[in-house]
């Protein structure tokens, strides 16, 4: 597309028209092809959803940028709060710097805040001025482990798809080496001989489901009812399976896995985790799970952990930290970030008592934002009142 008007586009509401331009814009945007099956799952089968949520900028019949969202629910003591995940934005290059992100972002807020009670996302750094300039705070940064079985595998993939770059020094140390230091720690790995490990296609929702329920986190969350699992992991383009760990013929464990191709390699993530927390958890549980995951993928490029579970028994497996000394000059930084929308569910007060908010310092918005429970009261703005998984992410 070469920009061929000097008229202002129009900024309206997605229509079910829109969805081969969106697929198209999505490609000019992205690099990625993606289809209308990958567009319903992701838009429409959400059991959160009751429609396509996103805002389109059109200029002569044509879709110059779209910012959708997805319907969350977040858990939060003895009450569930509707919640959006604004994901995919994006504005064509012959476009930007003409204030399209600007218009989308102020009618989608606009939009919102009869329906929803709070944004949270996951912004590079890129994107977080804009965000910032509309309320959103960076409460905490997103952070990965990796176990890079392929460097040059990993360099072709790319950063854009692993998150993460290995430098032109690693993978000319060639796949044999690393598999060899690899292959050495997982010998010195020790799994628990009383756990033993399932293996099983797609995700048994009732199983998961059933020990999450076991295992509630106090902190805010996504509940793993049956329907938010059956959606959430049928991706078109991934193959899932989940490591399910026993002990004593009782589930004490539970592992979703991910697997997609990029360029002819597999990228393998861990994309949640039962219990959720290392408290409710079972450390030999995951280490078993973790060992069967390794050995089942022994010739995936990367394999992908998020950082918030038992360290040390990830770094026995060859587990690296994206902000340890290996990558942390080379990954680049994802923010989670938060923005009250107002409503029944969340109290703002401060600066933006009456529902607006608008930027603020450099220590963040003005604002500060609380949901009342039984249970307590959480703070949107405090990290350690929030648990969320890579499967909670906008992982596409």
């Amino acid at each position: 597309m070469v920009r061929s008007s000097s008229s202002d586009p129009t900024i309206r509401w997605y229509e079910p028209g829109d969805v081969e331009q969106f697929l198209t814009l999505y490609e000019t945007v992205w690099g990625t092809q993606k289809g209308p099956a990958w567009f319903d799952w992701r838009f429409l089968e959400n059991p959160a959803a009751s429609g396509v949520e996103m805002v389109l900028a059109e200029t002569d019949g044509q879709l110059v940028g779209a910012e959708p969202v997805m319907p969350y629910r977040l858990r939060a003591g003895d009450r569930t709060v509707a919640a959006r995940q604004p994901v995919d934005w994006i504005v064509h290059p012959e476009y930007r710097r003409m204030g399209i992100f600007s218009s989308m972002t102020e009618q989608l807020v606009a939009g919102l805040s009869e329906d929803a009670s709070l944004l949270f996302n996951f912004p590079n750094e890129a994107l977080r001025p804009g965000i910032e300039r509309y309320g959103w705070r960076m409460i905490d940064t997103v952070g990965a482990r990796y176990r890079v079985q392929d460097p040059r595998a990993a360099l072709e993939m790319g950063p854009s798809s692993t998150s993460v770059a290995v430098s032109k020094r690693a993978a000319r140390l060639g796949s044999p080496l690393v598999r060899r230091g690899l292959g050495l720690l997982d010998r010195v790995g020790s799994p628990s001989d009383a756990v033993t490990v399932e293996r099983a296609r797609g995700v048994p929702a009732g199983t998961v489901s059933s020990l999450y329920a076991e295992n509630v986190p106090e902190q805010m969350h996504v509940p793993r009812n049956r329907a938010f699992l059956e959606w959430r992991f049928a991706n078109t383009r991934w193959d899932v399976e989940t490591y399910v760990a026993n002990r004593d013929s009782d589930v004490v464990a539970t592992g979703i896995v991910a697997t997609e191709s990029i360029d002819g390699h597999d990228l393998v993530r861990l994309l949640d985790v039962q219990p959720m927390t290392t408290v409710a958890g079972d450390a030999d549980a995951f280490e078993s799970m973790l060992a069967a995951l390794v050995e089942a993928h022994a010739d995936a490029a990367v394999l992908k952990l998020p950082t918030g579970l038992y360290p040390g028994v990830c770094r026995r497996h060859g587990f690296v930290c994206d902000d340890g000394f290996l990558f942390s000059r080379l990954s680049a930084t994802t923010y989670h970030a938060v923005r009250p929308l107002g409503g029944e569910s969340v109290t703002i007060a401060g600066d933006a008592a009456d529902g607006s908010i608008a930027a603020g310092s450099e220590d963040g918005p003005p604002w500060t934002a609380q949901i009342e429970s039984a249970d307590g009261s959480f703070d949107l703005a405090d990290s350690a009142d929030w648990l969320l998984a890579p499967g909670d992410m906008d992982v596409a």
